[in-house]
């Protein structure tokens, strides 16, 4: 489906001789010299330290839109390569067809490869690393979520910053007025019940003022809780309050509330209060000086279990979960700057009820430090950077913490 509606496209801007069109495209190259850890095995071994790579990423880009600016379509087209011996290379083709009749309205169709329309994340998410993130040289870390982050404690940076819209559907933007927009994305893509799809919407509230950005998010969901995995697919409002007012400071606010949802079988009736999720970006540059640093929180779940027989019920409180990363930087030249990424995650401890006795799980802490640097020439820049880090895991046969390290270069190149 996905293919054949960006295939739509381009025979669209093919066949009209109305459209200028833009061609660009992105290669994104990620050595890993060396790579090791300190956990052992049965024997009391280490592993043997690793070389690894991978072709993160292969882009081509063409959009184009009439002369008069009323129509236009985008298409993306990915070749990515994970980096897993054995595993072949990933193809993916994205693509939306728009039209804007006035420029207080804009319908789109299609998706957005992934990227997601209508994020507000600031400096929180994508916009901490950057391209270092793209390269390898920085671990993006829970920006996104626990794929190749140095911990995971069920906690990511977009629980408490809207990501945007990242599936596929129709995408509306309506400004009355300059500082007013109202957003709206529907997942018709690839569709099904009329219910279940409306009850996905997602609708947005963009206020632009003088000192900033002001946007309250409604993210919908099937609003289902699943009791053998004890995972929620619930609707959740976002608030974001973006400062941008000052000269050289750029501050990032966010916050989440996500709707309970409920369950129940024979026995019992269960409802999942998701945990509620705070943070906070912020970027300060002072001449060749930069520092950035971003926070989240999450406090305040909990899975109640009432017994239909008897009407007792059974809370259990979910731990406070934090991250917590900074990033100083200094720019030696126009072409070469050096950065410092440090940062923890932190889980509390907390206590599984069960009838008749109770499970404790310790607090978990975990740390890294990634100093690296940038040498930038138009289009293109070259990483290299060091990695060490610790999740916090353990075990008997070690008898200490794991400490893991990588040492990566990476080449980004946009034409």
């Amino acid at each position: 489906m996905k293919k054949l509606m960006a295939i739509s496209v381009m025979f669209a801007l093919i066949v009209s001789g109305a459209f200028a069109i833009d061609i660009s495209g992105a290669v994104i190259g990620t050595v890993n010299v060396l790579e090791g850890s300190t956990a052992k095995n049965l024997a009391g071994d280490t592993a043997d330290l690793e070389a690894t790579g991978s072709l993160s990423r292969a882009r081509l880009e063409v959009s184009g839109e009439t002369d008069s600016g009323t129509f236009g379509g985008w298409i993306r087209y990915d070749i990515l390569d994970i980096g897993v011996p054995g595993v072949p290379f990933l193809t993916g083709l994205s693509g939306n067809a728009w039209w804007s009749p006035i420029k207080q309205f804009k319908l789109i169709i299609g998706g957005s490869g992934g990227d997601g329309f209508f994020a507000k994340d600031g400096v929180a998410a994508y916009g901490f690393y950057l391209g270092a993130g793209d390269a390898g040289a920085a671990n993006p870390n829970l920006a996104w979520g626990p794929s190749d982050a140095y911990y995971d404690f069920g906690l990511m940076y977009l629980n408490a910053f809207y990501g945007g819209f990242g599936g596929y559907g129709a995408m509306l933007s309506i400004n009355p007025i300059d500082m007013i927009g109202v957003n709206i994305a529907i997942p018709f893509i690839p569709g099904g019940a009329a219910a279940d799809v409306y009850k996905s919407i997602t609708a947005q509230l963009d206020l632009n003022f003088d000192f900033g950005n002001i946007a309250v998010t409604f993210q919908g969901a099937s609003n289902t809780y699943d009791i053998a995995e004890q995972e929620a697919d619930a609707s959740s409002i976002f608030a974001y309050f973006g400062l941008t007012a000052i000269n050289n400071i750029g501050l990032d606010v966010g916050f989440s509330y996500t709707l309970p949802v409920k369950a129940s079988n024979a026995t019992y009736d269960y409802t999942y209060n998701s945990p509620i999720a705070a943070g906070l970006g912020l970027e300060v540059t002072v001449g060749d000086f930069g520092i950035k640093f971003r926070a989240v929180a999450s406090f305040g779940g909990s899975i109640v279990r009432r017994t239909i027989a008897t009407n007792t019920s059974l809370t259990n409180d979910m731990p406070f979960t934090m991250l917590l990363d900074v990033l100083p930087s200094f720019a030696i030249n126009d072409s070469l700057s050096v950065f410092f990424s440090a940062g923890i995650g932190f889980s509390g401890e907390f206590t599984e009820r069960q009838s008749g006795f109770n499970v404790i799980y310790p607090s978990a802490f975990g740390w890294h430090i990634n100093p690296y640097i940038e040498f930038s020439a138009g289009g293109a820049s070259f990483f290299a950077g060091f990695k060490l880090w610790s999740d916090g895991s353990g075990d008997a046969y070690n008898g200490s913490k794991f400490i893991n390290f990588a040492i990566p270069i990476g080449i980004t190149v946009g034409f």
